[in-house]
């Protein structure tokens, strides 16, 4: 789907879209583009003025992606100096003496029996988690 998008293919009815969204929430950029297509529980927009039109399609998708910010004018001539020599020696830091007890210790949680029990379904209850 991805390689026939980069190369012009197009779902006609979302025609020009260049964002979507799900109708569960309204982001804040919605108002700023024009709606093109409700399809099911999406909703397609497009860009106003030029980059909403055809025009602003038509560049040929050089297969990479350019680099953000200024290119480099002028190279270094000389080797940069090593970073022992730019940084000073590491030093341990003096260990603290500890902070005094103040003779309070928080109660044990006890575990709450009235809760109701999940209702999550196995094979989703470590959505949301991170994968490593």
């Amino acid at each position: 789907v991805a390689q026939a998008a980069l190369g012009g293919t197009v779902y006609a009815p979302v025609g020009l879209a260049t964002h979507y969204h799900t109708l569960a929430v309204r982001p804040d950029w919605s108002s700023r583009l024009h709606a093109v297509a409700v399809i099911g529980a999406h909703i397609f927009y497009r860009n106003p003025g030029f980059n909403g039109t055809p025009a602003a399609f038509r560049a040929v998708y050089l297969g990479r992606e350019t680099q953000s910010g200024p290119a480099r004018r002028v190279w270094p001539t000389r080797p940069v100096a090593p970073v022992e020599l730019l940084a000073p020696a590491y030093t341990a830091p003096v260990a603290a003496k500890a902070a005094p007890a103040i003779g309070w210790t928080p109660p044990a949680s006890k575990g709450d029996d009235s809760l109701p029990e999940s209702t999550i379904r196995p094979e989703y209850r470590n959505s949301g988690r991170p994968l490593i």
